[in-house]
């Protein structure tokens, strides 16, 4: 029973993190997955934690993908508009 338990909650946790509530993608992760999780949680606080780290862990593989177009995206932020001159 458990385990149907942990994988609809996880669709839920998906759909919550799909909805445009939140800022950056933080809170609603924060949220629903020890508000699911927690009878499951010990009073340890692991899956408070695993989605603190979950989320930075989306940060920084986000950042590390972009890293290479930071370049190209800045010269094209300092190139005036077109027909602005």
């Amino acid at each position: 029973m458990a385990t149907f338990a942990a994988v609809g909650f996880t669709q839920v946790v998906l759909l919550v993190r799909g909805l445009p509530v939140t800022a950056f993608g933080i809170g609603a992760d924060q949220v629903s997955i020890p508000a699911m999780f927690g009878p499951w949680d010990e009073p340890t606080g692991q899956v408070l934690a695993f989605s603190v780290a979950y989320t930075f862990a989306l940060f920084a593989g986000r950042a590390v993908l972009g890293l290479p177009f930071v370049g190209q995206v800045l010269s094209e932020v300092r190139q005036p508009a077109p027909g602005s001159g």
